[in-house]
């Protein structure tokens, strides 16, 4: 207000225009100002007392008052946690006036602002031998979240190394003489072995050893249901003590390489971690040779596994080590048969990591298996997310293309070396995969890049797959057929024009190599795609009684993919998996 008056005196025809920026780039509403009467107010919860606004008079506190002043505070934390730096006193002053034991919530509640403010501003938190205690406290006797956050802000406090090193060795004991405490404490350790490394790598040779043959690799004390048709999901807090002792136990594990300095990794620490992820992936959550873990710990497991090694990806160092075969495998936790597991991957996990551009652009194309979905809700997110965020980005500045459009080829390859693809019933193949491609252009398509979308499905007909892979080359020159002729029936429905691509745009090398001009032909499937071309270019559907049959087929049930990879919210599908030797594997690795 003070800047627009002012300006009001020099330029009247810029106060409204600049009072647009203004409003744009400031914190109007939520600001420094009003956080000590909002952490007056949380003080007061539950005393109904009146506390002094500012200049504004005197009110009586409601508990939605409280309720609703804890919500703000919690926002502030995580978006703006530097709005708390001149108000520090006051915020650890309310934490620490809380008893643990008569006000639980109240201090969960509370630990979660302090949380995030520690994250971010570790120095400014003071020095208290009664906040240290109180931590400590909470660490070895409060439920399994406030023990993590606790953990982490204990971790964050200054000359604590000492405090967090006797800590760490009393959490061992008790994951070990108290099994109603595993949970708890693994999760207190992987926080501390992800900001206290220092106090964590006293005992971590043994903690980690603990970890992966009396809790990953047992199912000791576990209830298995009788039927697999009970419900596929509960809320984490919901699972049985070593179920959730086995989510903490992995996430220990991946903590731990993130909490070591560049220079104490190795593979012997590094590769079986790795290992481990790959097997949580790859067999739906089961690690155990018998095959007998809980399905609902594995649904849990997979998620885990998944997000750990999605969270891997971030460091280039161990994204270098995470193999294509790694990457095809996580891609198919989009299509996970439970419906939390792929919508969580999807939307709390992949989503926001290629929105802040922390993982590889290759993971763009795991967004568009969701093709087949039957929950509108995450088609809708990936389209809002392609449309929205990834068409804006262009790393090689304006007027080239967007990261939406380069991932063509790579999603192309991704289907040609998915399950469901089978060379035997190429017709019925063809209608399958024919959806992901429609659901791809329908996110990233438009007028203006059709051409290049179509430049990219042509000139998968003039490569091969750089492993080698002869089905994987001809998949690869079905694909390019079926997408140029989509582009091209998605252009006439449109009315746009599909002029050539004025250039070549580059294609991983990683992926595809060019096929010499005098060994490029027509391989013999492309006569299965000659009928669709015949037809007309608005609809993929011939007159072939066989085709109608399949098409009719496909409207009326399930395609293959859905019926085993994905259901509706709250169902489950059985789904084997590979047996695996990874017992013996750790045994050796650690």
């Amino acid at each position: 207000k003070e800047v627009l008056k002012r300006l009001q005196a020099v330029g009247p025809s810029l106060v409204e225009p600049i009072a647009l920026v203004l409003k744009s780039v400031s914190l109007t509403t939520l600001n420094k100002s009003i956080v000590p009467p909002l952490i007056s107010m949380i003080g007061n919860q539950g005393k109904l007392a009146p506390v002094e606004l500012d200049s504004a008079p005197r009110v009586l506190i409601s508990r939605d008052m409280v309720r609703t002043a804890q919500r703000i505070i919690e926002i502030i934390g995580k978006l703006h946690p530097k709005m708390f730096l001149n108000h520090i006193s006051e915020l650890f002053t309310q934490f620490t006036s809380l008893d643990y034991e008569t006000e639980p919530c109240k201090v969960q509640e509370q630990l979660r602002v302090v949380v995030d403010f520690a994250k971010t501003f570790s120095k400014h938190i003071p020095s208290d031998k009664y906040l240290e205690k109180m931590l400590t406290n909470i660490v070895m006797g409060g439920d399994v979240e406030c023990a993590k956050r606790a953990a982490t802000v204990l971790s964050a406090m200054p000359d604590a190394t000492a405090q967090c090193e006797s800590v760490v060795k009393e959490l061992f004991e008790m994951a070990q003489e108290r099994p109603e405490r595993l949970a708890a404490a693994l999760a207190a350790l992987s926080k501390f072995a992800q900001y206290a490394p220092k106090a964590f790598s006293a005992a971590s040779a043994d903690i980690v050893n603990y970890v992966v043959k009396n809790v990953l690799m047992s199912n000791a004390g576990e209830v298995k249901p009788e039927s697999e048709s009970v419900a596929a999901w509960v809320d984490r807090y919901s699972l049985s003590q070593m179920g959730l002792a086995k989510v903490y136990a992995v996430k220990l594990l991946t903590n731990r390489l993130f909490g070591l300095h560049v220079n104490d990794w190795s593979k012997s620490i590094t590769v079986p971690v790795l290992n481990l992820l790959r097997t949580l992936v790859r067999d739906s959550g089961e690690l155990l040779p018998e095959k007998d873990t809980n399905h609902i710990n594995r649904n849990h497991l997979r998620l885990t596994g998944a997000s750990c090694l999605l969270k891997l990806a971030r460091s280039i160092v161990f994204e270098r080590m995470i193999t294509i075969e790694d990457f095809r495998h996580l891609a198919l936790v989009a299509q996970d048969p439970c419906y939390q597991v792929r919508d969580a991957f999807l939307t709390k996990k992949l989503i926001p990591a290629l929105a802040s551009m922390r993982v590889h652009a290759r993971y763009i194309s795991t967004l568009f298996l969701v093709a087949h979905d039957p929950e509108k809700d995450i088609k809708n997110n990936v389209k809002h997310f392609v449309a929205q965020r990834l068409s804006q980005i262009r790393p090689g500045g304006a007027g080239t293309p967007a990261i939406s459009e380069t991932c063509f080829p790579e999603f192309l390859d991704l289907l040609a070396h998915h399950p469901d693809w089978d060379d035997n019933e190429l017709m019925a193949t063809v209608e399958l995969f024919t959806p992901y491609i429609n659901f791809y252009l329908s996110c990233a398509a438009t007028a203006n890049n059709s051409s290049l979308l179509y430049h990219y499905a042509s000139r998968l007909k003039t490569v091969r797959s750089a492993y080698g892979e002869e089905a994987i080359s001809r998949r690869l020159y079905v694909l390019g057929e079926l997408a140029s002729y989509l582009i091209q029936a998605k252009c006439m429905a449109a009315n746009w024009g599909l002029p050539t691509y004025p250039g070549t745009a580059p294609m991983s090398a990683e992926l595809f190599i060019p096929i010499p001009p005098e060994e490029q032909q027509q391989p013999s499937t492309d006569r299965l795609l000659a009928g669709m071309k015949r037809g007309s270019p608005r609809s993929p559907r011939t007159k072939q009684s066989k085709r109608a049959k399949v098409k009719e087929l496909a409207e009326e049930t399930p395609s293959r993919i859905m019926r085993r990879r994905s259901t509706a919210r709250g169902k489950t599908l059985k789904e084997e998996s590979s047996d695996t030797e990874l017992e013996s594997d750790m045994d050796s690795d650690y």
